[in-house]
């Protein structure tokens, strides 16, 4: 006999809210020359490696309600509301270039990472430049 157990998009909203919803994110960027880190170290390791120049700033915000979508069959969030909502981290360089290869989004004031993003090879930013990561919760 199989048993098939189908999950309603009412409860995926009810997750996605109670772990999301109303939290703030971190954004941040990290250069790694000798560490071999991943995203199962602690937030305190990676920012122990975050980008100092002058001129770079965390990107922060707040998650909004977020919405069902349809298309994708998940709940999505980011810093709206409604589905194909996301998080639009946003980076300037204003005084200083600066290097990173890596991107980590910590969840309030958890210890451990979200996630983590690899960029390869490594990007600069220069002075008035301006880069923006996508980033969107889900759960489906």
């Amino acid at each position: 006999m199989a048993l098939t157990t189908s999950l309603s998009s009412w409860e995926r909203a009810r997750v996605a809210a109670a772990a999301y919803a109303g939290e703030d994110v971190r954004v941040s960027l990290a250069n790694v020359t000798g560490a071999s880190y991943t995203v199962e170290n602690s937030v305190t390791d990676w920012d122990s490696l975050k980008v100092s120049s002058s001129g770079y700033t965390d990107f922060t915000a707040t998650i909004g309600d977020g919405g069902y979508d349809t298309t994708q069959g998940r709940f999505e969030l980011g810093t709206g509301t409604g589905p194909d909502t996301y998080i639009d981290a946003e980076f300037t360089a204003t005084t200083l270039s600066y290097t990173y290869n890596r991107v980590y989004v910590v969840i309030g004031t958890e210890t451990y990472l979200h996630s983590l993003l690899t960029e390869s090879p490594s990007v600069t930013v220069s002075p008035g430049q301006t880069i923006t990561y996508r980033i969107q919760l889900a759960v489906a």
